[in-house]
């Protein structure tokens, strides 16, 4: 079994999933789980990094904040563009996406996962706001991860 040590800086901190019509999602996760409120993100001409290649997106995301389960929940809307999205959604159907952590050091962390063996995914622009990185963990973890920048990881 592969084993990833994971010393201090890392936290789990969100649960992403994807879903092919983003109001219809909200009102079920709010009214059967009391899932919510959601803010809406439209992010347009998202500069991403897809397998290596860039790529502009144009998406719309809702997500809690992290009083629901102590954690982020998000929901993507399958953008029209190819992404990692909807690749998901033409192989498993709509749901859980991924588990999403909090890093300390982002960078380090995505080159410490791919020394492990993990490959990048799909990617923020690098050298834009904030970072995430979505890595081929799916058939290890059954989930893939994302590795997300975080000013507020906890040092314990």
């Amino acid at each position: 079994m592969l084993k990833i040590m994971v010393p201090g800086g890392i936290k789990f901190n969100q649960i992403g999933v994807v879903v092919k019509d983003l109001e219809k999602a909200i009102d079920f996760y709010s009214t059967n789980f009391g899932i919510g409120p959601f803010r809406i993100i439209n992010p347009r001409n998202w500069k991403i990094i897809l397998r290596g290649k860039p790529k502009i997106i144009h998406a719309r995301i809702a997500v809690t904040d992290n009083k629901n389960f102590g954690v982020q929940f998000e929901l993507i809307e399958v953008p029209e563009e190819e992404t990692i999205y909807s690749e998901f959604v033409r192989t498993c159907g709509e749901g859980l996406h991924h588990l999403g952590f909090g890093v300390d050091d982002f960078e380090g962390e995505v080159t410490k996962w791919k020394k492990h063996g993990f490959k990048v995914i799909q990617r923020s622009n690098p050298g834009g706001p904030g970072g995430w990185a979505y890595m081929d963990t799916n058939k290890v973890a059954g989930v893939i991860f994302e590795l997300r920048k975080s000013t507020s990881v906890s040092k314990e």
